[in-house]
């Protein structure tokens, strides 16, 4: 990929980003089944987005994206090839103690058709160290080629549905942010309702739609200095559901936590982080769980010179064995070491 920034006015910033992305499998099996498949995605990507200044300090915004997706495969599809295009609309700005975002989004998908989308928040500064923000937001995502067309391969049937639909969902969002003592703290909750949600079903091993789903969380973050530490720590309690049936949706963990603790001693710095998620479903049907885990990782850091720091990461530090996918195995106690090399700028 590769980015522009430029300011053609005082007022008026411009930027312009593009890539590319690649994503080539082959099977190769001999005996029986034989195997000999090629399945290669591509996505090209354009955005173009003009932020001017306006004479109150608020900003408008307007811009377009371009993405074009194209499927190579030993398997034949009906469709090879899907353009995305969308043009957009933002303003952003602040009266008194109040601060205001508005945003809507016109997408042609050359596959599914026309969509829109939009944003709306609001935030309010109710004391010195006491913001309350709301919004409410509306978005689309279509099915990948994978989703789609990925084709049966060493014996095991598709795991795509060319018939999925794309997903559409609105979410509503509340929460406050503020600052006790040394502190600071964030609190937020949400509703998201979704319309046709993609998911993997493990028992039918394929993709498919889920006709409507709705996803309550609850999301409290504390961050600051502890003890000579820069610490944060995060919880997310969730309840994604099912409407038709009530059950869970699969692979996602009512609880998350994570904890990061960093410090500088001298040239050299030192990071700690655990990680703990509570068990999770790994089907439509509720029937295979997945249990919880809690991992431990460490890495650390050392200025050799001006410009060159040697850095390593010991992640599972206890080689604890869990799974986030049913059957598929994460790794055990994993050492990364590298050099990083800063520029003068």
């Amino acid at each position: 990929g590769i980015s522009l920034r430029a300011t053609p006015a005082d007022n008026w910033d411009l930027t312009i980003a593009g890539g590319r992305s690649l994503d080539e499998r082959d099977s190769f099996r001999q005996g029986s089944p034989a195997s000999n498949t090629t399945f290669n995605t591509e996505r090209l990507t354009l955005s173009i987005q003009n932020d001017f200044t306006l004479a109150s300090d608020d900003t408008l915004s307007l811009g377009v994206d371009y993405h074009d997706d194209r499927v190579d495969s030993t398997t034949v599809y009906n469709e090879t090839s899907r353009a995305t295009t969308a043009g957009f609309v933002q303003y952003q700005g602040e009266s008194g103690k109040h601060g205001y975002l508005a945003r809507i989004r016109r997408l042609h998908d050359e596959q599914f058709g026309n969509r829109n989308t939009g944003n709306l928040a609001w935030g309010y500064q109710a004391g010195a160290s006491t913001r309350i923000n709301a919004s409410y937001g509306t978005a689309y995502k279509a099915p990948t080629f994978n989703d789609l067309y990925f084709p049966a391969f060493m014996g095991f049937p598709p795991t795509s549905d060319p018939n999925l639909r794309p997903e559409k969902s609105e979410t509503f969002e509340i929460g406050m942010t503020g600052v006790a003592g040394k502190l600071d703290w964030d609190v937020r909750a949400y509703q998201t309702n979704i319309e046709d949600l993609i998911v993997y079903d493990a028992t039918a091993n394929k993709s498919r739609n889920v006709n409507e789903s709705v996803i309550n969380g609850l999301e409290l973050a504390a961050s600051g200095n502890v003890l000579g530490w820069t610490t944060r720590a995060a919880v997310t309690l969730m309840d994604a559901e099912d409407n038709a049936t009530g059950n869970d949706l699969p692979r996602r963990a009512r609880r998350n936590l994570r904890l990061d603790m960093d410090r500088d001693v001298g040239k050299a710095g030192l990071g700690l982080t655990f990680l703990a998620q509570s068990s999770r479903y790994d089907d439509n049907a509720n029937t295979i769980m997945v249990g919880g885990f809690g991992v431990f990782n460490m890495r650390g850091s050392y200025q050799l010179g001006r410009r060159l720091t040697l850095e390593g990461r010991l992640d599972n530090v206890f080689d604890k064995d869990y799974q986030t996918v049913d059957t598929y195995n994460t790794a055990g106690r994993s050492v990364f070491l590298g050099l990083r090399l800063a520029s003068d700028g």
